[in-house]
């Protein structure tokens, strides 16, 4: 059972859209740690002497709920492009029947970029925070905020031919270290550092 309020504004300079959520679950299925460890063999204890955790798959009722929004305002226009301001938001908090928090849900995160758009030249540079996530699964772990800062320049060099692009795109250009609260291994794998791909497209 789910219900769901969405609102879309468009006004001017101004498009956004948001919505708030709420879903019921009478039999959830989840995978959750057990506070166990285990050999390559399968041998499994209590505890974390063993080099690999104890996942255990189980079915329950759960309350999953959130709200999301994105949001353009136009800054400026001119015959050679256009400026934009990029705002988004998003927040989900589910947990079970009996009080318990479901495992591996995202924080929540806030962001906010501008990017241009012109004829044979686009660009953008983002700014996403990440919160801290301390409503985790048990035996599960918390994972700290972050701040990933991105950006893309694009080039289309020939006029008779607007699907010849190349790209240069940066993701992560603080080398903060990052955990993807979803992932069952965010603690021997964070999330790449710093990154910088030249890239070429052809579309037809």
């Amino acid at each position: 059972n789910s219900a769901e309020l969405s609102l879309r504004w468009r006004s001017g300079r101004v498009h956004a859209d948001g919505a708030v959520w709420v879903a019921d679950f009478d039999s959830f299925i989840y995978g959750g740690f057990t506070g166990r460890s285990c050999s390559e063999e399968g041998d499994c204890v209590d505890g974390d002497a063993g080099e690999l955790k104890e996942l255990r798959y189980g079915q329950g009722g759960a309350r999953f709920s959130g709200a999301e929004g994105h949001a353009d305002v136009e800054l400026a226009t001119s015959a050679h492009g256009q400026l934009e301001l990029n705002l988004v938001a998003d927040v989900v908090r589910a947990r079970f029947s009996d009080g318990g928090y479901v495992p591996r849900i995202p924080p929540w995160h806030l962001g906010a970029g501008l990017s241009w758009e012109a004829e044979r030249f686009d660009a953008s540079l983002s700014l996403r925070y990440a919160a801290s996530q301390d409503r985790y699964g048990e035996f599960d772990t918390p994972t700290p905020s972050y701040t990933d800062i991105g950006a893309t320049v694009g080039w289309r060099p020939f006029p008779s031919e607007p699907g010849v692009e190349f790209a240069l795109v940066g993701s992560n250009l603080g080398d903060s270290l990052q955990r993807n609260a979803v992932s069952i291994n965010r603690e021997v794998a964070p999330q790449p550092g710093r990154n910088v791909r030249l890239m070429f497209s052809l579309s037809l």
